[in-house]
């Protein structure tokens, strides 16, 4: 089984920080590799036409920017910029059940995962 995952949020998604899944906004399964990388083309795609701004860690995870789109941190004292990432994941690394996704939720984040260093 192979997942494409994406994400909203202030990390990239390479980093795999402690809460991660709760940057999730959606998440296709799919039973082969090749369906999974066609959904993760086409979404990649779609998102290269949205934000000008983009970085690649692999053929198979990529993090999309506007400049702009920026989001107040009250616990870090800055502006956090915000990614939407996409990613593919197989079964033999973390899959996320999809029973255990919380979509509403998980745009709704309002915590900061990074601190200010003192």
């Amino acid at each position: 089984m192979y997942q494409v995952i994406k994400l909203f949020g202030d990390v990239e998604p390479w980093w795999f920080l402690d809460g991660w899944e709760e940057n999730i906004v959606a998440c296709e399964s799919f039973d082969s590799y090749p369906e999974a990388v066609q959904f993760y083309q086409s979404q990649w795609a779609k998102l290269a036409k949205q934000f000008p701004q983009k970085e690649e860690k692999s053929d198979q995870m990529v993090a999309f920017w506007n400049p702009k789109e920026q989001r107040w941190c009250e616990e870090c004292g800055e502006s956090l910029q915000q990614f939407h990432s996409l990613f593919i994941l197989s079964e033999s690394e973390t899959v996320i059940p999809l029973s255990k996704v919380h979509l509403e939720q998980s745009a709704k984040r309002s915590s900061c995962r990074l601190r200010k260093k003192a």
